[in-house]
Parts: C-alpha cells; structure tokens; sequence
C-alpha cells in the first residue's frame, strides 16, 4: 500500500514503483526541504530585519486530498500547508504574512503526463467550474495574498483556486 511504501522511505528504504521508480529516504527529505524549508530560509532573515513582509507558498489540492502514486509530492505539499500555519503564528506578531496557495488543475506541463482522455473527463465531472483554471486566475490569486490593501488580514490561510474541485464530496 502506499502507507506501508511511505513508511519504508522514510526509515530510510527503497520503494519501487513510487513516483514511477524506486525513491530512497534521502530523495524524499531533499525533496521536502527543496519544497518547504528552502524559500523560507533564504527570505526570512530580511522580511525579520525590516518586521514586514509577505511570504506565499504554492501548495497543492493533492496536499489535501492525496493522490495515487505521488506519495512524495503529496506529503510536501501538504507539509507546505502546516509549515505556513505555523510560520504565520510565529512570524505575524514580527508584521511577515505567511500563506499558502493550493491550485486545482491547470494546463501545466506537469499535468499533460497524467491527463488522459479519461482523466480530464473525471476532473472535469468532479469541478463545479467545468473547466480548468487559467494562468490569469492562478496570478490573481497570488496577487490578492501579496496586496498591501485587499490582503493585509490575510495570514496562515491556505487559499484554494480549484473552481470547486475540493468543495465536492461522492
């Protein structure tokens, strides 16, 4: 199972067939720490100097709902969610925003491996929207969480551009 396959990567085994081929440990904590540790390290030193500052993590839906066959992918973006949680109580006080964004599906590259004829029917059934959401959208987003103005009481949320996908249940 994937649960018993996650639990050997992390103590430090192989796992053939995970993420189409065998994964080690020390894969999947570089790609955590690539994914969670590494944007925050490197910004927060000057966003604590000058007690401002506006830091925004691309998170995933497959961090909340998982997704068959992307263990690692799922579990960083997921951990992206909590490490925002986390940082916006730390770091709010000291005037720094933390959130994170999760998008639903997009045309991205990544996506045009998995998305079958199939899939996309099944995506597109499960989306009140219908449709996939655009760059624009995806960039309107981002923009709302940095904005001085509409943005400023927003920290520690997780804010979902998926046209519904996560809202719908079987």
């Amino acid at each position: 199972s994937s649960t018993e396959r996650a639990l050997k990567l992390e103590q430090g085994g192989e796992c053939p067939g995970l993420g189409g081929g065998a994964v080690r440990a020390q894969e999947g904590r570089q790609a955590r720490d690539r994914s969670r540790q590494g944007p925050a390290r490197r910004a927060a030193p000057g966003m604590l100097k000058a007690r401002k500052g506006r830091m925004i993590f691309m998170s995933s839906v497959v961090g909340l709902l998982g997704s068959a066959g992307q263990v690692n992918y799922a579990a960083s973006k997921a951990g992206l969610v909590g490490l925002t949680k986390t940082l916006a109580r730390e770091w709010g006080p000291r005037g720094i925003r933390v959130n994170a964004l999760s998008p639903g599906f997009f045309p991205a590259e990544q996506n045009r491996k998995v998305l079958t004829p199939d899939r996309i029917a099944k995506v597109m059934g499960h989306t009140p929207a219908a449709r996939f959401g655009s760059p624009e959208e995806l960039a309107g987003a981002i923009l709302l969480l940095a904005s001085p103005k509409a943005g400023s009481f927003l920290t520690g949320a997780n804010l979902l551009v998926d046209g519904g996908f996560t809202a719908m249940t079987i």
